[in-house]
């Protein structure tokens, strides 16, 4: 004779001890950062301890009770989990560091005037599209941005390894 145990287990109104059952996703949009630049991020509440997923990715500081320091060190995503004095969580931010896409493309407009180059990201990459003139044009655009990226991120890897080429060439190939 065999038995069945059935457990009903309610799916709304769980509580915990503390307040509730709290979700472990972000309600808030990501922190958009650009490489090397930093921003002010206020918290509800005063700040005991600062938790980060990669601290490669962004340095932190506490700089008044209620507000963090944060500073895009790398290219990539992380997040902050803000304790307060009891080690309850205050607030949970996710953070998107990037290229500065905007001086990238300035760079690429004053330098080839008369191409259509536009300037994007795919998370470490840079992604080159529009037209150009000839393949030396495209080269060039690839070697150069290669080389501003490369330096940004302090890295020797190759243009290749860095940049998404979807330029397309007019004319003759």
């Amino acid at each position: 004779m065999a038995f069945v145990l059935i457990l009903a287990v309610p799916t709304h109104g769980v509580h915990a001890a503390k307040g509730g059952v709290k979700s472990t996703k972000s309600k808030n949009a990501p922190v958009n950062l650009t490489l090397g630049k930093a921003d002010m991020i206020k918290v509800g509440g005063d700040v005991s301890d600062v938790l980060v997923a990669d601290p490669s990715v962004i340095d932190v500081m506490a700089v008044k009770s209620n507000s963090l320091y944060v500073v895009g060190s790398s290219v990539g995503d992380t997040n902050i989990i803000v304790l307060d004095a009891l080690g309850d969580v205050l607030q949970r931010i996710d953070v998107h560091v990037s290229y500065d896409l905007l001086a990238i493309q300035t760079l690429v407009d004053e330098l080839f005037p008369d191409e259509n180059v536009k300037v994007g990201s795919i998370h470490d990459q840079i992604l080159l599209t529009g037209t150009v003139s000839n393949p030396a044009v495209a080269s060039k655009v690839v070697n150069i941005v290669g080389h501003y990226v490369g330096d940004l991120q302090d890295e020797n890897k190759t243009a290749d390894e860095l940049i998404s080429n979807l330029l397309d060439v007019r004319g003759e190939q």
